[in-house]
């Protein structure tokens, strides 16, 4: 198994550049980082937000590692029985050993940054020490050239570990619109539940003040806010 989360080579960076965190790469346009850092600030509020998501998900993870197939296992074809003909998630168990290996890595990585020694702690526990640890430095990670490395690889644990949780399909889409709560221009997000039976609201939430519309009147509504703070000329 391939593990995540080793950065390459440190580059120097510059007053303001590109955010490189890999959610971007079928962006049209390119997202400017915050001042003097390496992260735009969705990618830094991204971070924060998987990093509490995490732990979470890994626990659950554990659940998960017998396989929910319901048809005949190999094992009971080959007339075993009991905890020997119960299907082993290899993708659940690669999962939650990539979460151990990235908020390890990434923690000490944070401690060598701040010429400080990470103490040792043991899985299952290491994993809630490792990403309280990790979400104690979100304030400075930004301004590392190594952050969007550290925002990919966590981003990534957090959405593998969603998809083997909830294997429905979601599409999400993001784009640059007027928030009506904020009412000025705001990155927005879809999320739409796509699975026929799925009970989940499709939802557009503004990435900045965590506002959400509902699939329904709640969309046509924010359709016609936008229109009017469009042509209005909100900034």
């Amino acid at each position: 198994m391939i593990l995540n989360g080793t950065p390459p080579g440190k580059q120097s960076g510059t007053h303001m550049t590109d955010c490189t965190v890999p959610r971007h790469d079928t962006q049209d346009e390119p997202t400017p980082t915050i001042h003097n850092g390496h992260l735009c600030q969705t990618c830094a509020r991204q971070l924060r937000t998987d990093l509490t998501r995490l732990p979470t998900l890994y626990t659950q993870l554990e659940d998960a590692l017998p396989t929910r197939n319901t048809g005949a296992s190999l094992a009971a074809t080959n007339g075993l029985t009991g905890p020997a003909a119960i299907p082993f998630n290899d993708a659940v168990s690669e999962c939650r050993s990539q979460i151990e290996h990235d908020l390890h890595y990434w923690a000490s990585e944070t401690a060598a940054d701040r010429r400080t020694t990470l103490p040792p702690v043991l899985p299952p526990a290491a994993v809630p020490f490792h990403a309280g640890w990790i979400t104690a430095a979100t304030k400075w990670i930004p301004y590392r050239t190594w952050a969007p490395h550290i925002t990919g690889a966590i981003n990534h644990d957090t959405t593998r570990a969603w998809h083997l949780l909830q294997p429905r399909r979601v599409k999400t889409m993001n784009w640059i619109d007027p928030c009506p709560h904020c009412r000025t221009l705001r990155e927005l997000q879809a999320t739409i539940y796509e699975t026929d039976g799925d009970p989940r609201p499709s939802v557009i939430e503004c990435l900045t003040c965590r506002q959400t519309w509902t699939s329904g009147i709640a969309w046509l509504e924010l359709a016609r806010q936008v229109h009017t703070l469009t042509k209005t000329g909100t900034p």
